[in-house]
């Protein structure tokens, strides 16, 4: 999250109070951000509130708003990661349903929600939960990643993508013996 907040201080801010960056992902999984378009780039519009003028003491208490009619605040989550499944961590026999969590700081906030991108396929968890399952997880190496969803579906957060890997013991199948013959007296 860091070089997007250091991208936003360098890019020019519109008389709307937003700005254009583009973000796209490459081969590796690992998320970039420009403020010029790239092949394959996704365009998202970032809102920037204007500095405030002001030393805030000047606010007529009639005047103002009730805070139940502000607009919420943005939150910036400092952090976010995968739980579980752990880095390169390998599963075994999970008979196809993986169970994944997130950990988030600070927490969600409400009309957010985590969405999971698992070897491409997205599920978004309950608002406010940071568990999801998914099914038809079979053997072979997978990767997985986390982000934070405002109301609107924008993105607020993104986790590094981590890898694992799924095993299924391999049972043999013997033959059985052949029945002996009874033994005579």
């Amino acid at each position: 999250m860091r070089p997007l907040a250091l991208l936003l201080a360098l890019v020019p801010v519109t008389v709307l109070g937003s700005v254009d960056v583009f973000r796209w992902t490459d081969a590796n999984g690992q998320t970039h951000y420009s403020d010029r378009p790239q092949a394959g780039a996704e365009r998202v519009t970032i809102a920037v509130s204007p500095p405030a003028s002001g030393t805030g003491t000047d606010v007529d208490p009639a005047t103002s708003q009730d805070d139940t009619d502000a607009a919420p605040e943005f939150v910036r989550y400092q952090s976010l990661t995968i739980t579980s499944p752990a880095q390169e961590q390998t599963l075994w026999n999970i008979e196809g349903q993986l169970d994944v969590a997130a950990a988030v700081q600070p927490e969600l906030q409400p009309g957010h929600s985590l969405r999971f991108t698992l070897d491409g396929r997205q599920a978004t968890a309950e608002p406010g939960s940071r568990r999801i399952r998914f099914a038809e997880v079979f053997r072979g190496e997978h990767s997985l990643q986390v982000e934070v969803l405002d109301a609107a579906g924008t993105v607020m957060a993104a986790s590094l993508t981590t890898r694992f890997f799924v095993r299924q013991t391999a049972l043999p199948n013997p033959i059985p013996p052949l029945p002996r013959p009874p033994a005579r007296p």
